[in-house]
């Protein structure tokens, strides 16, 4: 019997427990030392954006990862007062949004932590 590695994966059309890809492919002979990666729907799964504007990044970043989404682009607002927190996200918090799908933010730092410089233009942004 050969090893089954098997994956979960949301997926809009093909209901849950139903399987949406193998490798190596149905019908290929297998010896009991072979691995048989099966990924498997879990159906049409939505998570709810966390807020997390107003939090510190670390918070942020952890309330990102729980819902199961991923940090998208991080944009610096240079020299606002609140430094280190998010002051803006998108998408907008409460929305829904599939396992996987990047958080977008925006964190105020002043223009040297952020490597920008002096006279820097605000918003300016880079992607992890």
């Amino acid at each position: 019997m050969p090893i089954l590695n098997k994956t979960f994966e949301a997926h809009d059309t093909i209901p849950a427990g139903v399987i949406i890809s193998m490798d190596p492919p149905a019908g290929t002979p297998l010896t009991p030392s072979d691995i048989q990666n099966v990924v498997v729907s879990l159906g049409d799964v939505e998570t709810a954006v966390p807020d997390i504007v107003g939090m510190g990044i670390v918070a942020a970043r952890a309330a990102i990862f729980a819902a199961g989404l991923i940090e998208g682009t991080i944009t610096y607002d240079i020299d606002v007062p609140n430094l280190y927190i998010i002051t803006a996200q998108s998408p907008a918090a409460f929305t829904e949004a599939d396992p996987g799908d990047p958080v977008n933010y925006t964190v105020g730092v002043l223009g040297e932590v952020a490597g920008v410089g002096e006279g820097s233009s605000r918003g300016r942004g880079r992607r992890h």
